[in-house]
C-alpha cells in the first residue's frame, strides 16, 4: 500500500511539474507574440529617401514608401504592406511591397511585386538591411536574384529624419 501511494504521489508531483512548465512556456510564448504589437504601433506609415544603383552610369531615384497595413506574424516578426514610388528622369514607377521586420534584431527584408505599369523595374530580388531602433530610418541593399546585380543603397526615413 505504501508503495502504491509512493508511486501515486510521485506521478502526481511529476504531472504537476509538467503542467507548471507548460503553463510558463505558454505564458512566455504569448508575451513574445505581443512584442510586435507594441512595435507595430510605433511604425511610421510614410518614408522618403533615395535609391542608388552600383553601376557607374545610373541615376539615383527618389523613393516614397507608404505603408497601409501592418500585421504581426509569428513571435517576434511583423510585416508592413504598402507601396513604393520610385521617381527618376523617366517619371514615377509604383510597385507594391512587403517589409518583414524581426522586432528583436531589427533586420528587414523588403519584397517588391506587381509594378503598376509595364516597365523595366526589377522585382526579382530583395532589399535586405536594418530599420533603426526608433523605427524612423531604413538602410538596405537590393540584390537581384537572377544576376546578383546590387544597389549601393536604399535609404528611406520619416519626413523629419530625411531632412537631417
Amino acid at each position: 500500500m505504501v508503495r502504491v501511494f509512493g508511486r501515486l504521489a510521485f506521478t502526481l508531483a511529476f504531472a504537476w511539474l509538467i503542467l507548471s512548465l507548460q503553463t510558463k512556456l505558454t505564458a512566455a510564448q504569448t508575451a513574445e507574440a505581443k512584442i510586435p504589437e507594441t512595435v507595430v504601433a510605433g511604425l511610421p506609415r510614410s518614408f522618403y529617401g533615395l535609391f542608388i544603383w552600383r553601376e557607374p552610369d545610373t541615376v539615383g531615384q527618389a523613393v516614397e514608401v507608404k505603408i497601409v497595413r501592418v500585421e504581426a506574424n509569428e513571435a517576434g516578426f511583423f510585416t508592413a504592406h504598402g507601396a513604393a514610388i520610385y521617381t527618376d528622369i523617366d517619371g514615377p514607377s509604383k510597385v507594391r511591397m512587403a517589409i518583414t521586420v524581426d522586432a528583436q534584431t531589427l533586420s528587414i527584408s523588403i519584397r517588391e511585386f506587381q509594378p503598376e505599369q509595364v516597365s523595366t523595374m526589377m522585382t526579382n530580388g530583395r532589399h535586405v538591411g536594418r530599420i533603426s531602433r526608433g523605427l524612423r530610418r531604413i538602410d538596405a541593399q537590393w540584390t537581384a536574384k537572377y544576376d546578383g546585380l546590387k544597389s549601393d543603397l536604399i535609404r528611406v526615413a520619416t519626413r523629419a529624419e530625411a531632412s537631417i
